[in-house]
């Protein structure tokens, strides 16, 4: 029954073509399901499902939805040294939806606890029904999250940085409760900037901050620290190129960071640094870019931001204060390989959202053609190119919120990194 379920289920496309199933088409596979699960139960009588050999128990228990997985960690003790064990781990990450991990903004704490942690399943038939978004408490009162802002994601392992300064604290698995302390430097530093990634060749997590200490030869200038987990203590790789603000790494693609820099009084380059190698690359910006000028100087594109969209690497911002523009690297490294993939209208009507000066990310589009966007990185909002209208995504989730990509997964520190230096410890007691 749950296979079947799986193979209808409907994909994301971009051509935004797919469309919900009708009451009458959900009523005649719900009668397909009892029929199939009648069929199955008479073809497994006498027999139970715990008899099935291991591997076969582990694809299957692979593409259960979260919810249905918590579930069956509590039926047995087989079961749940299955959903624990590294097999099971590692191919439920490659199954695992893409999702936005959602947590109440650091400026709205009185209207929620902050520990309380939404994931919202971005392919999902319809991410602005309820039962796209998953709420759950890890219970992480011991890392004590008023304290902690969410930094970065991978693999289903978050980076917890302190609200105050951004220096990197915790390596935390919400799912499992898993989490590990990270070295602290003494040192002065103004501003600090997190990232946390993967490096397939090496096999190796890495934690990068930018740091602007007591010691940089110039006021531009950001040192960059690499804590490798399992290892003792974090270690310099130099200072990162000239920028006259912080760093903010707003995505990683092609396993590098990016970040945009500015200088002489405006936007000059997107600079890439490889967590592999270690090592810095320059790319071009859109060729629009080079003729906003005004007197003579470059001017700053407002409301600039970077991501990836539909796996290319994209910019976004506005042309104008009524137009914003986003474009993608279909080559990636290449300045004559940007083209501007679609412009929104700022100045059309807009249902509950405030829409002058704001930033917006494209995350996906929708089955009804529609674009799904955060706004200044706190609200979902979706863009009707049909309609020219914005709308406030309403399921049931804080309107306000700090938001990272998130693939929800089972792995343990004790699969992803080693060392007599990584000691693991759980927000529940044992």
């Amino acid at each position: 029954m749950k296979g079947s379920r799986k193979r209808r289920r409907t994909s994301y496309v971009n051509n935004g073509t797919n469309r919900r199933n009708t009451p009458k088409e959900q009523k005649e596979e719900e009668e397909e399901d009892v029929e199939a699960a009648a069929a199955a139960a008479e073809a497994a009588k006498g027999r139970s499902i715990s008899e099935l050999p291991f591997p076969i128990l582990i694809d299957i228990l692979s593409r259960v939805h979260l919810k249905s997985i918590f579930r069956c960690r509590c039926v047995c003790k087989t079961w749940l040294h299955l959903i624990l064990s590294p097999e099971f781990a590692k191919l439920h990450l490659t199954r695992a939806p893409s999702s936005l991990l959602l947590q109440l903004s650091r400026y709205r704490l009185s209207q929620r606890k902050r520990n309380d942690v939404f994931l919202l399943d971005l392919e999902a038939a319809d991410v602005r029904h309820r039962d796209a978004k998953f709420r759950f408490n890890p219970n992480l009162n011991s890392l004590n999250l008023r304290r902690c802002q969410l930094a970065d994601s991978c693999n289903g392992f978050l980076c917890l940085a302190d609200i105050c300064s951004g220096n990197p604290l915790y390596i935390l698995n919400p799912l499992t409760g898993d989490y590990i302390t990270l070295p602290q430097v003494q040192k002065g530093f103004v501003l600090c900037e997190s990232r946390f990634g993967f490096c397939p060749n090496t096999n190796q997590y890495k934690v990068v901050r930018f740091v602007h200490t007591v010691k940089a030869p110039r006021p531009d200038e950001w040192e960059i620290e690499i804590y490798t987990l399992g290892t003792a203590s974090w270690r310099s790789t130099g200072f990162s190129q000239k920028s006259a603000c912080p760093p903010r790494c707003d995505c990683l693609l092609n396993g590098s960071l990016h970040w945009v820099l500015y200088y002489g009084g405006g936007l000059e380059s997107i600079c890439s640094f490889h967590i592999g190698n270690e090592t810095f690359q320059t790319l071009p910006i859109p060729p629009l870019f080079d003729l906003c000028v005004c007197g003579g100087h470059k001017r700053s594109i407002r409301g600039l931001n970077l991501g990836v969209f539909d796996g290319y690497l994209c910019i976004c911002g506005y042309d104008s204060k009524t137009h914003y523009g986003i474009w993608v690297m279909k080559e990636y490294g290449v300045q004559e390989s940007w083209s501007k993939l679609f412009v929104i209208e700022i100045s059309v009507p807009a249902r509950n959202v405030r829409l002058w000066w704001a930033d917006y990310i494209p995350i996906k589009f929708l089955n009804d053609g529609g674009l799904l966007m955060l706004r200044n990185g706190e609200t979902l909002v979706s863009y009707s190119f049909k309609e020219r209208s914005f709308e406030m995504v309403r399921n049931r989730i804080p309107q306000f919120f700090e938001a990272v990509s998130h693939s929800p997964s089972f792995l343990s520190f004790k699969d992803i990194a080693m060392g007599e230096n990584l000691k693991v410890l759980n927000v529940k007691p044992r």
